[in-house]
């Protein structure tokens, strides 16, 4: 009945605005952030005084609809919804829509830009140098829709502690405004590091000293982190090779060891010294030895093993 009555009066309300009458010119369509509908929001008010227009314009009419629906707003809602204000329906004159369609905005954040942050905070957390990374989506995620206003929206972006950070790679992102959650995702990227390492020119032979001849330098694609791979020529030229390498090979730090300058049947010199004295003997090596190495020596005098360190190609060092 309420409803009838105020149709029935506002349909007594004369087309045409007096002197100092509001007039209130409703738009079909309004698509606001979510919260709260105001009069402002979905119509022109002008005329009248100007604080009770404005007063208007704030009227509440209620909430904004949940997302992915609609809510109409008509004349005789808002004549109802005067009585806040103490303003009688025939104040006010109409013009425009007999009802507004509101629908709440529903924003949106590109996949493409969560996954251009996310590369780039992986990029700050990976060790190696720009020039050396290639870091690719491999699964962009889908846009991102939210309700409320895009100012303050924070990213942020994690990765789970003790993840491998070579290859596929998954971080993920949340959404945040004022502390609160808006969305969240994750998003995929491949990371490939690219070096300049030391690989094998020809077969190398067990036993052989490298030199230049045998490696060089070439851009190649770490496989692995925990990878030994050497990328210095310096800690690769003079050193021995343990095994056997193929052409091409990678050359890492278990295939090499120091030269050894003694060999396996070798007579050497035997020398203990201290301050006050100094003993020599001589005597045959039990094994190949490198600079710095521990090896077995037999005595040839006394017959017995002793057990010394290679100071160079001539000389084991033996302890009282």
């Amino acid at each position: 009945m309420l409803t009838v009555l105020l149709a029935t009066l506002l349909a007594a309300i004369p087309t045409a605005a007096s002197a100092g009458q509001l007039v209130v010119e409703l738009r079909p369509e309004a698509t606001l952030e979510a919260g709260r509908v105001r009069l402002g929001d979905l119509a022109a008010v002008s005329g009248g005084e100007p604080a009770v227009a404005a007063r208007l314009r704030a009227l509440d009419l209620g909430p904004t609809p949940p997302p992915g629906s609609t809510r109409e707003i008509t004349r005789a809602y808002i004549a109802s919804r005067l009585a806040q204000l103490r303003l009688e329906p025939q104040a006010i004159a109409w013009r425009g829509a007999e009802r507004t369609r509101v629908a709440t905005k529903v924003n949106r954040l590109p996949g493409s830009a969560l996954a251009r942050a996310a590369a780039a905070h992986l990029r700050r957390l990976l060790p190696w140098p720009d020039e050396d990374l290639v870091v690719e989506v491999r699964q962009a995620p889908a846009d991102l829709t939210f309700v409320g206003p895009t100012d303050g929206l924070k990213v942020q972006v994690g990765v789970t502690p003790g993840t491998r950070l070579l290859g596929a790679v998954q971080c993920a992102v949340t959404v945040t405004r004022a502390g609160q959650l808006v969305a969240r995702t994750n998003v995929v990227l491949t990371v490939r590091v690219f070096q300049n390492l030391v690989v094998a020119r020809r077969r190398i032979r067990q036993g052989q000293v490298l030199t230049k001849d045998d490696v060089r330098l070439q851009r190649c694609e770490l496989k692995s982190l925990t990878t030994e791979a050497l990328s210095d020529l310096g800690e690769v030229l003079g050193r021995e090779a343990r095994h056997d390498i193929q052409p091409f090979a990678l050359i890492t730090r278990r295939m090499l060891r120091a030269p050894r300058v003694v060999r396996r049947g070798a007579v050497v010199n035997l020398v203990a010294e201290t301050r006050l004295m100094k003993i020599t003997a001589r005597g045959v090596a039990q094994q190949d030895g490198s600079v710095g190495q521990w090896i077995p020596v037999v005595n040839i005098d006394s017959r017995k093993v002793v057990y010394g360190r290679v100071r160079d190609g001539e000389t084991v060092e033996v302890s009282f």
